[in-house]
């Protein structure tokens, strides 16, 4: 099982604000170690957990307001072209609202799960009616090591952080509502079972945090580690590495196989900055398939030590060089011109122009968002 997630527009080995290359992210760069982990492994799949129509000019030219791009979606151009198995929602795809998220969605040539994003709520997480699938299927034909192929039902469920509704409020009011991670994924992990998947996974858009103490946590990765009939969790959200030295001292993440309380997991960083695996051997006996090994890693496009790093796929680099010079061309264009030298070097210890400037941009910006009528009794500050 293969992971990115938090890719967050980052497409291109290119770097929009400093108009350079990009040496330790871009999809571009983790889609040639995709297509090298496919040569090595005989069963392979490919997910996403989320995070992934945010986050970089190359594809806020597509986003609401001004939509500068007509064509179609980049970041869904890629994953297209990458052949994901399937995907999962994270929080920022709501950030330009539901409408515009269900309109570019339906761009894609792979299926989306998010089981806790919810547009109707029942009395239990199964009967709730959700914005996308609730959880997936994928029937597979897989091959074992002698060459005998068997038929495979690998289920998979999307979560993400309930605060979406706080973050998105203004998006999502009456629209979506959430529930826990862990709560939703142990009301439909035995449903998934009773449907006869042999194997379930969890696309969870959480990151991996000690311990919380409430049912609502934003990183619940650990927890979502206890519920019974979860085979592998790919995790994300948090923008952090696992297996690997970010998540150290954690009890029960053992970064040394890629376990979470036994359970195989992993998580990718961020723009595209790792290819997670997860790697599982079946076994089938009287009661069905069973994971008898499993281990987790993470592959960086910028290893330590490399001389360079890894080449961009140039298949993905022609594919969105048309959008990539739309890109360009909006970025070279003056927005206004300032006689003073701006700079935010001192802005964690004093003030300066530059934060004054994005300051008072917000503070006139208020009014567009906020009825007048609450504004009129209401001080109107401004934190940068």
């Amino acid at each position: 099982m293969l992971e990115t997630t938090d890719i967050h527009g980052h497409l291109l080995p290119f770097d929009y604000l400093t108009c350079s290359a990009n040496t330790s992210a871009g999809l571009a760069r983790t889609a040639t170690l995709i297509r090298e982990a496919r040569q090595q492994a005989r069963n392979c799949l490919l997910f996403d957990t989320g995070d992934f129509l945010q986050g970089a000019p190359l594809i806020d030219i597509a986003a609401p307001p001004d939509n500068e791009w007509t064509g179609p979606h980049p970041a869904i151009t890629a994953m297209n072209a990458l052949d994901y198995d399937a995907v999962g929602l994270g929080n920022h795809e709501f950030n330009h609202g539901v409408e515009w998220l269900v309109k570019t969605l339906e761009q894609a040539e792979f299926p989306v799960t998010c089981a806790n994003a919810i547009r109707h709520m029942g009395a239990t997480p199964k009967q709730d009616k959700t914005l996308v699938s609730q959880y997936l299927m994928l029937d597979r034909i897989v091959t074992d090591c002698a060459g005998q192929a068997h038929d495979l039902r690998i289920g998979v469920l999307g979560v993400l952080p309930p605060q979406i509704t706080n973050w998105d409020h203004s998006h999502l009011e009456g629209q979506i509502m959430t529930r826990p991670i862990v709560d939703t994924a142990r009301a439909l992990v035995p449903r998934l079972r009773s449907a006869g998947a042999d194997i379930v996974i969890a696309l969870a858009h959480t990151g991996i945090a000690q311990g919380s103490a409430y049912d609502t946590a934003e990183n619940a990765a650990l927890e979502l580690a206890d519920v019974p009939g979860l085979d592998a969790i790919l995790a994300g959200h948090s923008h952090l590495v696992f297996p690997a030295a970010d998540h150290a001292g954690i009890e029960d993440a053992d970064i040394e196989h890629g376990h979470l309380k036994g359970v195989p997991a992993v998580m990718a960083g961020s723009r595209g900055s790792h290819l997670g695996i997860v790697d599982i051997t079946l076994q089938k006996g009287d009661a069905g398939w069973n994971v008898a090994r499993s281990r987790a890693e993470v592959r960086p496009v910028n290893p330590a030590g490399r001389a360079r790093p890894v080449v961009a796929d140039p298949v993905l680099c022609d594919l969105l060089e048309p959008a990539h010079k739309t890109t360009i061309a909006l970025m070279d264009k003056p927005v206004g011109h300032s006689d003073k030298a701006l700079h935010s070097y001192l802005g964690m210890i004093r003030s300066g122009p530059l934060i004054h400037l994005v300051a008072q941009a917000k503070r006139n910006a208020m009014p567009q968002f906020v009825p007048e009528h609450i504004l009129a009794n209401l001080p109107n500050l401004s934190v940068a």
